[in-house]
Parts: structure tokens; sequence; C-alpha cells
């Protein structure tokens, strides 16, 4: 019975893929193009009008060959309103143009090492291309190109056939899990890795996948921390029309394959490599699901400290009214000390080896707590008038301070700018987070009075200095100012703002003591993992078995190599600027040449020659007077805080000063700049408007540069 099943599909696909070449053929011969003799292809391009000659100038005089080979990211022009088009839209379509590391040549590179069926091959798969699509293509290619490839897009593809076997069938839904071992294993397939210690995060979330259905996944992804260009790789997955109904089946796959790499490693070749798990990363429902516990916005839902939250009535919510909980301990969380914390049932994470089921689940993930979260409250708060303490915003204020950041150039590296506030509601995650880094203390200023900007200040100060290791001194301080806030956040916000998030800042600390800066442990590259997922599901059908194919054939094409060293610093292609770091650039424009050195000297990028092949120099114009941007002080606890202590300043660009030569090492950090407001925001803009003279100056925070940066990266 088998076997004439299996010879039956075999004739239905037989006769499909004939059918499917007729319909090519059909199509091809319908097209203008004609076989030369020697099987290659005319093509008749249409005849050009002779009347007129072709204009091969860009209207500069310069002719457009020169155009083309020059660089596009050091001469741009940073009046936007002299473009002619709104600069809103403007921003919002620039996402992503500005590559600051490679040419026009060389973006393709990699390519020189694949042969041409790989190549293509790679291209299918990263471009999604359609099945029926690449079907097409393969038969152009077979029928008159003479191109020796399948017949079918699975075979030239090489998609497992044996992935629907391995989806098993869960309460409610259906569950793949390939392993650990297998990804990482499947990513070194071609070299041996150089550590000796994999240590991983996991990811779980919650990804709906259509508008009109319930179809959601529940991804369980890993990235390893010792692997800084490795991709976020899949383990397995669940899919249903609601989260796993069963925790227990969800993760006792994973436990088990943990404790066992645990005990034995991984083998590579002849080497191994030890193996740990360092912290799950989700957000707060995410967490609560993993750990069974009860929810964030519970009563009890804190995970890091025995809190018992407040319900109020009029807004119908759980509040968080205290920073002086006891902490959370392992011991406590196994022994149940909190009942109403812990569902009835147990999760198996708690049987992972070595593993503190406290600090082992983070909830400063910068996304969703900060960025998605604190932030987002507070500039709609501000905007739609939550906070009844705060000025009301007037539709004219709203225009002037929109058209202000608007016309802000953030540097190449910010690859998002941040639009107008008419599109706050669509703002994603980076916008709230280069909003609030490097444009919300000099908007709020005007708009606040001082005691409340005093107290903003804390919450900015706080999350700047966990944001960097270079401010690693200042930690104890960001800890103190973000307890500060939470404890006074009633006084200017309302107590009925008091939730999960808003508490949560309190135990950032802890996170950041536990697994460094905040970026570090963020959920920004599993985010983007989701969203590739999300754009290689074809349709409702199958969904499970979808997902699985394509994300092997994506593993399939992103597998590690030999390393090339790469040092820094380079020159760019053109010589006119200075590839300081892999995410680092230096340009004559005034978005990119602003740098503070080890000495706290602000200069301005002019050039740079390479002296010899260690020794690169700048010339560039440095300002000799600077001034702080705002301070900050606390009465209880006792805080003084100056915006240079942050390496944050203002300068005249009239001001004083002198061209000088910098050596390459003596770099501490990128500095974005712009200039600020002539008058204040919140008053009438002045007509015509007033020229500014004063520059404001932030760090981009992950530009800090020490000794080591400057070797092999």
């Amino acid at each position: 019975m088998s076997s004439s099943n299996d010879s039956n599909i075999y004739r239905r696909r037989k006769r499909n893929l004939e059918e499917l070449e007729q319909q090519t053929d059909a199509e091809w011969s319908q097209l203008s193009f004609k076989t030369r003799p020697d099987g290659s292809i005319e093509i008749p391009w249409p005849n050009m009008s002779s009347d007129e000659p072709v204009n091969t100038n860009n209207g500069d005089g310069e002719s457009a060959n020169n155009f083309l080979e020059g660089d596009f990211g050091t001469n741009i022009d940073d009046n936007v309103g002299s473009l002619g088009m709104d600069s809103d839209h403007l921003d919002a379509d620039r996402d992503g143009d500005d590559n600051i590391t490679a040419g026009l040549g060389t973006a393709y590179s990699f390519l020189e090492k694949l042969t041409g069926t790989e190549a293509l091959r790679y291209w299918a798969i990263l471009g999604n291309l359609p099945r029926s699509s690449l079907n097409m293509l393969l038969a152009i290619l077979r029928h008159h190109f003479n191109i020796d490839v399948p017949k079918d897009s699975r075979t030239f593809l090489k998609t497992r056939t044996r992935t629907g076997l391995e989806i098993q069938s869960l309460a409610g839904g259906q569950f793949w899990y390939q392993g650990i071992e297998t990804v990482l294993q499947q990513h070194f397939r071609n070299v041996i890795p150089e550590e000796d210690l994999f240590t991983i995060q996991v990811s779980i979330d919650g990804l709906p996948l259509f508008r009109s259905s319930q179809r959601q996944l529940w991804p369980i992804l890993i990235r390893v921390e010792e692997l800084r260009e490795a991709p976020v790789m899949l383990v397995g997955f669940y899919s249903g029309l609601e989260k796993p109904e069963l925790v227990e089946e969800y993760f006792r796959p994973l436990v088990l394959e943990i404790n066992d790499l645990q005990q034995r490693g991984l083998q590579f070749g002849n080497k191994l490599v030890r193996f740990a798990l360092s912290i799950f990363v989700a957000d707060s429902p995410a967490r609560a699901f993993a750990k069974a516990t009860a929810n964030f916005n519970a009563k009890h839902g804190c995970l890091k400290c025995s809190i018992v939250g407040e319900y109020i009535k009029p807004e119908r919510k759980v509040i968080f009214d205290s920073v002086n909980a006891e902490l959370r301990t392992d011991a406590g969380f196994r022994q149940r000390v909190d009942k109403d914390h812990h569902k009835e049932w147990r999760t198996p994470i708690e049987d992972v080896d070595n593993f503190d089921m406290i600090r082992g689940f983070v909830v400063a993930d910068r996304v969703h707590l900060i960025d998605l979260g604190c932030t987002r409250l507070f500039v709609q708060g501000f905007l739609k008038r939550k906070f009844k303490k705060f000025c009301r915003w007037s539709p004219q204020q709203k225009e002037a301070v929109s058209k202000f950041m608007v016309q802000i150039r953030l540097p190449s590296e910010v690859n998002r700018p941040v639009r107008s506030f008419l599109y706050v509601r669509f703002w994603k995650a980076t916008e709230y987070r280069s909003f609030l880094h490097y444009i919300s203390v000099v908007v709020w200023r005007d708009f606040f009075t001082n005691q409340q900007y005093n107290h903003f200040l804390c919450y900015y100060c706080g999350v700047t200095i966990f944001s960097s290791s270079a401010h690693q001194r200042l930690w104890p301080l960001a800890e103190k100012l973000l307890t500060h806030f939470v404890k006074e956040f009633r006084k200017y916000y309302g107590r009925a703002y008091l939730t999960s998030n808003v508490h949560n800042l309190i135990h950032v600390a802890g996170d950041v003591a536990n697994c460094g800066p905040l970026d570090n442990f963020s959920t920004y590259a599993f985010e983007n993992y989701l969203q590739i997922i999300k754009r290689y599901v074809k349709s409702g059908t199958r969904v499970a078995a979808q997902v699985a194919a394509r994300m092997q054939e994506i593993a399939s094409i992103e597998v590690a190599a030999n390393r090339t060293v790469l040092t820094y610093p380079q020159l760019k292609e053109n010589g006119a600027g200075l590839l300081v770091a892999a995410d680092f650039i230096l340009l004559p424009n005034f978005k990119d040449q602003w740098f503070l050195t080890k000495d706290h000297g602000i200069v301005k990028f002019l050039e740079v020659k390479k002296l010899d092949s260690l020794l690169y120099v700048i010339t560039g114009i440095q300002y000799e007077y600077c001034t702080e941007l705002f301070s900050l002080s606390v009465d209880d606890p006792a805080i003084q805080l100056s915006s240079t202590d942050l390496n944050i300043y203002k300068i005249k660009e009239s001001s004083p000063r002198r061209k000088v030569e910098v050596p390459h090492y003596m770099i501490f950090c990128k500095l974005v700049s712009y200039y600020l407001p002539p008058s204040s925001l919140a008053l009438r803009p002045p007509n015509p408007p007033l020229d500014s003279d004063t520059i404001a100056l932030f760090p981009l925070l992950h530009t800090f540069q020490t000794d080591t940066d400057f070797s092999s990266n």
C-alpha cells in the first residue's frame, strides 16, 4: 500500500513539473527575445529618439559617471527645507540609507567566494522568493541558458523532506524542537570555533502571525554571548491559536538538553567547548509564563522583590507604591515562600542545573521596560496630557517641537531618524531610544518646571549611565537616581501610573551588575528575528511546517566561516573618512565629524592621514571652551551631577578654536551634534526665525573606545 502511494506521488509530481515547464515555455515564447545561432539571447532594446542629445551631466556641470564614483555620505545638505519636500516624510523614508562600512563596490564582495548556483540559492532564500517564481527561473536557466539546475525549487534550496515528520502534536497546537546542539553544529559545520566557552541567552515571546486569525507562534530563540557577530538561532517553536497550555511540554526538551550540554559540552572536531546557560530574556507576560508565576499586573507579580501591589478601583489597575520591599532569593522561590507569587504547577526551568531563578530572569530589558515602556509612557503622556501636573501643549508648540526634531541629523550609525510628534503613535523602539538619549533633555526643559525637569533628569541620567560600561564608575550613583525617581514618581505623575514598568526601574541596577550594560541583554536582536519569521510565513495552512523549513534554509546559509581579522582604524574607500571601528565612522559632514578625545577635547573632524601601518592622524578644529548642558541636584540622598560627568556639553560655534592634529588612539567617542533652538520651544517662534550659534553634544553611546578597541575586531 505504501509503495503504491509513493508511486502516485511521484507521478503527480512529474506531471506538475511538466505542466510548469509548458507554462514557462509558453510565457517565454510570448516575449520578444531572439536566440542567436550560438545559443545566446538577443534582447531587442527600444529605439531611443535622437532628436535631442542625451545629457550626461547631473545639473552641476559634473558628469554622471563622476557623480556615481563619488562618496554619497560626505556632502549631505543638512538644510532639509531646501529639498522642497516635507521633512517628516523624508525622515520616515530615509531609514537604512546610510551604510557606514561598505561602498558600492564592496557591498556584495562576499559573492566572490560562492559559485553561481550557491549565489543564486543565497539570493532566493534571503529574498524570500515564492516557490512558483523560483521554479520558473530554474526552468528559464535550464532551457535558455543551458545551466544545470534542478527542476524543483525545494531540491534547489535543499529543503529537508522530513521536517514535517519532526513536528509533534501538543495540547492546543503543534511543537517542533531541533535542539541547541543541532543549530550550533550547523553554524560551525565548516570551521572550529575559537572560543572555549559558549554562554547562551534564551528568549521566548508570542508572535501573532495574521490580522485575520488568532494563529500565533511561540519561538525558542538563543544567542551566544561570546559570538557577537553570530545570528540569533531558532531552537524550536510552538504553533497554535493561543500560548502553550502546558509549560511542562513546552520547556522540558530545552531543559533536558541544557543539562546534558552543561555536563558534557559541545564537540567541534577535536575541540570541546564548555556550555552554560546565562539568562532568559523576554517581556513581562512571557517571563511570568516561563516561571509559572503570577502575571506582571497581579498584586504578587514582581519577579525581583516581595512587594504586594495595591488595586485602585477608579483606574482598575494594580500599582506598586514602594521601593523598600525585601528582595526575592532563589532558595525562597524554590521553597514557595510567597505562595501567592506562584502558579499551582512548577516550571521545568527549576530543574536546570546551577541556575538562579531570580537572577536568571532579567526584568531590565531596555526594549520593553525602557524604550517601549517608561519612555513611551512619558512621551505620549506629556503629549496627550495624561499627567495633570504638567502643562498642556498647544498645537503650535507641538508643531514647533516637531519641526525642531526632524531637522536634527543623527549620525550615520543611527539608521532610523526620529519622526515628528504627528507620527508618535507609530514610533519604533529605536526612535524612543534616540529621543531619550539625544533629544529629550533639550525639549523637556522648555515645558517643565525646575522641579519636574530635575526629577526627569534622574531617569535620564540613570538610564544613560547604565547604557555603557564607560560609565561603570557611576553605576552605584545611577541606582540611587532611579530609586529616587520611582520614590518621587507619584508626586509628579500620580499614583495611578506606578505600574510594573515604573516599579521595575529600581531593579535595573541588579540586572546590570549581573549582566553588564543594558544592551548586553536587550531583546532587540530577538525582536528583529521574530519579524524575519513572520515575513516567511506565506499562508495560514501548515504554519509549523512552513516556519521549520524556511528557518532551516536560512540557517543553512548563515554558516560561520574562517574569520577575516579586521583591524581598525581604516581609511574609508575614498580616503575622505576614518572607520574608527566597525560601527564608528568619522566623515567631513556636520552630523559625522564631532568626537571627544580622551583628554576631553571637543574636536571637529576635517581630514585624516595615514602616517604608517599603525598610526592615523586626524586634522580637526578643537574648541577651547565648553559648558554643561544641564545639572542635576537631589537632596535625599545628596547627589550633585553635571552633564559634563556624562560627557554631554554645549559649545558656541563662534568660541575660540584652533587647528589640531589628533592621533587615532586618543579618540574616546563620537558625539551627536545639533544646533540648540535660539529661543524657548514653548514660546511663539520669532519671524523671521533666528539662527542658533550653540551646539549640543552627546556621546554616541556605543562608540566609547578603550585601548583594546584598536586591535582586531
